[in-house]
């Protein structure tokens, strides 16, 4: 979707790099596409070593695993880029059912 937003068109990327599978697609349809496009303010991106801090820190702290995609939230926070968002309350949801202890070892 960001790769499309920027382009101001629907485009399709060759293959899903990031580790956080579970938010990427290949490409987008035109129909979710216009959506976002007219009704969401901005999308962001953090990347997997972000991704990936924040759900160690969350294991470490919380005590839950969640998985990649779910951790880009609070990585988009704590990372600066929704800076609007200081001093606020904000709401994150977790989850976890995409991203194992082995594959949390293999990527650490």
């Amino acid at each position: 979707m960001s790769k499309s937003l920027e382009a101001g068109q629907v485009v399709a990327i060759p293959a899903i790099t990031s580790i956080a599978t579970s938010l990427g697609a290949n490409k987008v349809t035109e129909r979710t596409f216009g959506i976002v496009q007219k009704n969401v303010e901005r999308v962001v991106t953090v990347t997997d070593d972000e991704a990936m801090q924040e759900l160690k820190e969350i294991l470490s702290k919380e005590k839950l695993l969640v998985e990649p995609a779910s951790s880009c939230n609070l990585a988009a926070l704590v990372n600066g880029k929704l800076p609007d968002m200081r001093g606020k309350k904000v709401g994150v949801v977790m989850c976890g059912g995409n991203f194992s202890l082995e594959q949390l070892k293999n990527y650490l």
